[in-house]
């Protein structure tokens, strides 16, 4: 953790009279402006002696942290001070997190442990596997100060803000499901299976018998249900000759699309395969809320890439509804194409 002893502004000034006074009274050998210097420098020197005896040796460990961009967020840290009693400490966080306001910490005693809650924002989206966190203290009189900038071992991971779906991308999505479900709740010939209840679902589908056999809330599942998927290509591909940089805004609001188709298939227990052609193609399954996590953080570290050709494998198969190619750069050459006539996507456009 790095220390450092500064000077404040209101220090700064009686400083400047300080020397000034002393001066006066050097030259003059008048008695008031010695008076005056010594009133000056008594609180100077004694401020400074208090600041010497009271070094800050503060512990500072922080849980990991998810936020979407742009969204506040209260930044808990956990505090421990391995010295004498500090006050007046005021905390304000950085790296990913823009803080608002700081928060302050009346008091700490020697070896007293305590939870603060700094009001932040996430800012840039990204995964960051530390975060500084500035910690100042002016007591007693303020003339002098601690700053202290500890960095943190703990992981922050801000999101994509959330972007809705043009209509017709959402429609393709709602009329996908209507038409996969069951015409007639609880015909024996469509069910398919049970299952855990997962974050974010209406209780009321809850299986009470079967719930209290297991010992945990379980949903049943109809087979109609059970076939719903959707699939999303994210394609970071530059467009041929395109300009780094050029289309950045366009970049954060399609990722942002993305975070929110993902959080819609966790919502309504639809299984999602999201596909993401960067400089290579990975393939993700989103079918609960800890693969969800896996995807948007892949989603936070997204950057554009350059123009490259795709082989047939880099394709998902489509199917009318429920088929998403989601063009972050503006890429629409005939492989989007085809995909887009042949394999039943459809086509999202910044």
């Amino acid at each position: 953790m790095r220390v450092r002893l500064e000077i404040t502004p209101l220090g700064a000034t009686a400083l400047a009279l300080f020397h000034i006074s002393s001066g006066a009274a050097l030259l003059t050998g008048d008695r008031t402006a010695q008076l005056a210097a010594s009133l000056l420098f008594a609180p100077i020197a004694i401020d400074v002696l208090d600041k010497v005896r009271r070094r800050p040796k503060l512990a500072l460990t922080s849980p990991p942290a998810r936020v979407e961009a742009r969204r506040p967020f209260l930044d808990r840290i956990h505090l421990r001070n391995g010295r004498s009693t500090m006050f007046g400490l005021q905390l304000r966080a950085d790296r990913g997190s823009g803080s608002t306001r700081s928060a302050t910490v009346d008091s700490l005693a020697r070896e007293e442990e305590r939870e603060v809650s700094i009001p932040s924002r996430g800012l840039r989206r990204g995964r960051y596997e530390d975060r500084i966190i500035e910690i100042r203290t002016g007591h007693p009189l303020g003339l002098w100060r601690w700053r202290a900038t500890p960095r943190l071992d703990a992981v922050l991971v801000v999101e994509p803000a959330r972007e809705s779906l043009p209509a017709h991308a959402q429609a393709a999505l709602d009329g996908d499901q209507a038409q996969r479900r069951p015409r007639r709740d609880g015909d024996p010939e469509m069910f398919h299976s049970m299952r855990e209840l997962r974050a974010g679902e209406d209780a009321r589908r809850v299986h009470a018998l079967r719930s209290a056999t297991v010992g945990r809330p379980v949903v049943r599942v109809d087979q109609a249900l059970a076939d719903d998927r959707w699939t999303v290509v994210l394609d970071l591909r530059r467009a041929p000759g395109a300009v780094d940089g050029s289309r950045r805004r366009e970049f954060e609001r399609q990722l942002g699309r993305v975070a929110n188709v993902i959080d819609l298939a966790v919502q309504r227990g639809v299984e999602l395969t999201l596909t993401v052609i960067g400089a290579e193609t990975t393939h993700y399954n989103v079918e609960r809320p800890a693969t969800a996590k896996r995807a948007l953080e892949v989603l936070a570290m997204a950057q554009p890439v350059e123009y490259r050709t795709l082989d047939v494998d880099d394709i998902p198969r489509g199917r009318q509804g429920g088929s998403l190619w989601i063009s972050a750069q503006g890429c629409s050459d005939a492989t989007v194409r085809s995909a887009v006539q042949s394999d039943g996507f459809v086509e999202v456009q910044a």
